[in-house]
Formats: C-alpha cells, structure tokens, sequence
C-alpha cells in the first residue's frame, strides 16, 4: 500500500468520524429538547388498531440519565 493510498484512508475516515460526531450533537440536542417537555406531554400513536402512549418528556430524561451523551 502506498503513502498516498494510506492518506485516503484516513482522510474518509476522518470525514465518517465527524458526520458521526455531528450526528451525536444532533441527537444529543434532539434529546435536551425532548427533556424540556413537561412530566405529563405524551406522543398517541395507533399502530395496527392499537393505541399507544409514550410519556415523551419523561422516557428522554430517562433515556439521559442512562445514556449520557
């Protein structure tokens, strides 16, 4: 493997590691907004007939207490 070659490895790896980080931010934005929602805001969704409840605010701050980012 050349030089040159080796330097376009890295250069696409650095590039998909900061669409990654980039990502992360996102969500991790995503989630901050989500836990700024009251205790009791939910998300309906009926699927197949069924209806069901999510408690949005409060399954975020959950999920950000377990899964710093």
């Amino acid at each position: 493997m050349g030089k040159a070659t080796r330097i376009m490895e890295l250069e696409q790896q650095v590039r998909l590691l900061e669409e990654q980080l980039k990502r992360a931010k996102y969500l991790a934005q995503f989630i901050d907004e989500l836990c700024e929602l009251p205790e009791d805001a939910v998300l309906l969704r009926n699927i197949s007939g069924m209806r069901i409840q999510c408690e949005i605010g409060k399954a975020a701050r959950r999920f950000r207490e377990n899964r710093p980012l």
